[in-house]
């Protein structure tokens, strides 16, 4: 089918079944590209840990969803202290700044 059909079809699919529709054939995952990024990434939540940061930086770091992060919030639960996590929380906003837009932080 042509692109138009294909971006056309795409339009219909509401947000929550993007994720389905790009795992149904390769030429919907980059159709559906700056859309999924929008929908799903613009606002991100990450625990205050290891795991949590260490996946911060690496979502920081892709070349195509990192543009669209516009808010990231830092949940801590009391359990952990800042400090300790500094160079990955700066590593991760370090990244986001080559993207030259604000970004809101939550804690």
């Amino acid at each position: 089918l042509p692109n138009e059909v294909l971006c056309s079809i795409a339009g219909f699919v509401d947000d929550a079944d993007i994720p389905n529709l790009r795992l149904a054939a390769k030429v919907f995952h980059y159709i559906t590209a700056e859309r999924f990024a929008t929908v799903f990434f613009q606002d991100r939540a990450y625990e205050l840990s290891p795991a949590g940061l260490k996946a911060l930086v690496k979502i920081t770091e892709h070349p195509v969803f990192a543009p669209y992060i516009r808010t990231v919030i830092i949940g801590h639960g009391g359990k952990h202290h800042s400090a300790k996590y500094h160079d990955k929380m700066e590593s991760a906003f370090q990244n986001l700044k080559v993207y030259g837009h604000k970004i809101s932080l939550g804690l």
